[in-house]
Order: structure tokens, then sequence, then C-alpha cells
């Protein structure tokens, strides 16, 4: 299994930076410069994927080989890898803040030569180790402090003094204490009403915490009642939006009955307009027709008496 950059293995072999560098450059030519404008150099590797010896070298793999990496290369570009990571490390940003702005590791170009084998982990174990030491003397410089000459003990000791130091001074002070021993008891009555004051403090946390978790609930209740109430508005509004469509559908088609309807009733008028002033036209034309028969009949009639007359006024 492949080791991981910055694991407690892989320190660079003991080696300084500049040892490494120093090194690297006697293996460097042009067909590195050549790797690296392809994305193949040794800066591009990702050493989280690489193999390590027990000694925290870089293996040397057939790849490597065939773009001509050497170890020295592979292992100067992995060590600046590493000491970039923990210079940009969480826990190399905490040293800082514990230890006056110092980093665990130099800073870039600083104590080239010196071999660095600190990785992350050792960071944060020091990191808490100051932490612990911090709080374990704090309660003991304050009381230092509190006695006959415990200023000037305290500003003896130093920026950062172990609690056996510290102890030391109370030590040597006590028996020069004539109240010593009635303050030892208002500091023991005063670290146990903050030891109730914190469990009570404590409780009261849990408690805001329980009625924040029933708060979040009821809130999550609520959008969820508002988001359903949110979807059956938005259901009704489609709903009575569909229902007055139909509504506007229906007034369309009535219209166009009504309209189809007398449409049929002015063409029906039409037609019986048209077959009326028909019928009467032939009406007349047979009273016309009727008349001249008539007429005739009459003259024909009028014409044989005419004749009738004039025969009965010849003798034989």
């Amino acid at each position: 299994m492949a080791g991981l950059l910055g694991d407690p293995t892989n320190r660079g072999a003991g080696e300084s930076l500049g040892s490494l560098q120093d090194n690297a450059k006697k293996h460097t030519n042009w067909y590195d410069q050549y790797n690296a404008m392809f994305g193949k150099g040794v800066d591009d590797i990702n050493y989280n994927e690489r193999e390590f010896d027990d000694d925290g070298r870089v293996k040397v793999t057939k790849y490597d080989i065939l773009l001509g990496r050497s170890q020295p290369e592979l292992q100067a570009a992995y060590e600046r890898k590493r000491q970039a990571r923990l210079r940009n490390s969480e826990a190399n940003s905490g040293h800082k803040r514990l230890f006056d702005g110092k980093g665990a590791v130099p800073e870039k170009g600083e104590k080239l030569y010196a071999p660095n084998r600190t990785n992350e982990g050792d960071i944060t174990s020091k990191n808490q180790t100051e932490i612990t030491r911090k709080t374990d003397v704090s309660s003991l410089l304050q009381e230092l402090g509190r006695m006959e000459g415990g200023a000037v003990a305290v500003a003896s000791l130093g920026r950062r003094p172990t609690v056996e130091q510290v102890a030391g001074k109370i030590g040597e002070l006590t028996p020069k204490q004539k109240s010593y021993i009635d303050a030892g008891r208002q500091l023991e009555s005063s670290l146990e009403t903050e030891s109730t004051n914190r469990d009570v403090a404590r409780d009261g946390i849990q408690i805001q915490k329980g009625q924040l978790a029933v708060q979040q609930g009821q809130l999550g209740l609520n959008q969820t009642i508002a988001e359903n109430n949110q979807t059956l508005a938005i259901a009704k509004l489609d709903h009575a939006n569909k229902v007055a469509q139909q509504q506007v559908d229906i007034a369309n088609i009535k219209l166009r009955n009504q309209s189809a309807q007398a449409n049929a009733d002015r063409e029906l008028r039409r037609d019986l307009a048209m077959l009326t002033r028909g019928d009467s036209r032939d009406e007349r034309a047979y009273r016309r027709e009727r008349d001249e028969r008539k007429d005739r009949q009459m003259m024909i009639m009028q014409l044989l008496n005419g004749l009738k007359n004039s025969a009965s006024g010849f003798v034989f």
C-alpha cells in the first residue's frame, strides 16, 4: 500500500531539503525539462499514490526510468511538496497561534539545509501538549500570583512554565504565607462553585439544544404545512381556471349555435320567400292563360252566332 504524503514513515529520509535539491541537480537535464512541459515532470507526480521504502525514500518505478526520472530528483520534489503541505496545514496554523506566530516548519527558503523530520501528526501532538500545559498551569499561576511574592515568582518562570515548575514555586512560598490556608480554602470553594456553575451551564445548554431541536422540528412541520397549502391553493386555482375556461368554451359554443340557427332561419325565410314569389308568378300566368281561353271561346261563340244569324237570312 502506498504511503501517504506526510506519513510518519515518510519524512524525507532525514536529509535536508537543500541537500536533496543539490543532489537532484546533478541528475537534471534537458529531458526533465521536456517532461515537465508535457506534465510528466517530477513536480507533477501525485506522491500520495507512490510507494516508499522503510527509510522514507520514494521508490523508483520502471516508468520513472523510462522518463529519465532519478531517485534524487523524485526525493527532492517529494520533500518540497511535503514541507509545503506542512506549512499550509491546519496543524501548523494552530502552532502559530499557540507559539507566538512561529511555525512548526521553516517558511519557504528558510533553514534550507536543516533536516526536517516533522510531520503533521507531530505538530498536532505538540499543539495538544501545549494546550494541555496551558490549561493545567492556568489555575496554579493564578494561585501563585495571589501569594505574597507571587508576582516575582511568576515572572521568573518564563513564558511557558510546566505544572511542576509552578507547583515548586508555590511550595517555596507556602511557608511564608500567613493567610495561605484560608486563601487555599477560599480557592477550593471557588473552584467547587465554578464546577457547579459549569455543570448548571452545561445542563442549561443541553436544555437549550433540546428546545432548539423542538423548534427546528416545528419549523420543519410549519414549512411542510405551508408547502402543502401552497400546493392545494395552486391545485384549486388550476381547477377554477379549468372550470372558467370550460364555461367560456360552452358560452362560445352557444353563441356559435345561435349564430348558426339564425343563419338557418334566414336561409329558410329566404327560400320560403322565393317559393312564395314563384307560386304568385305561376298563378298570374295561369289566370292570364285562362282569361285568354275565355276570350277566345267568347269570340268563337260570337263568330258562330254571327254565322248562324247570317245563314238564317238566305231563302232556299
